[in-house]
């Protein structure tokens, strides 16, 4: 698993997620009740935040 702030290496503010699909399938996600019970959707709930996702490409591309 790992998880970072993205602000903390000059990105936008959001969060970083991963681990193996087994894991995060294990987990239990405090979520609303529309959301998926799968991962990676049962740990992104309500409307995305795009321009956060975007930064968050740009912060990637940089640093690789």
């Amino acid at each position: 698993m790992y998880c970072v702030s993205n602000y903390k290496v000059f990105g936008s503010h959001g969060g970083i997620l991963y681990g193996k699909y087994e894991h995060l399938d294990a987990l239990t996600a405090y979520k609303v009740r529309p959301a998926s019970n799968d991962p990676p959707g049962k740990w992104m709930t309500g409307t995305q935040n795009h321009e956060g996702i975007a930064g968050i490409l740009g912060v990637l591309a940089y640093l690789v």
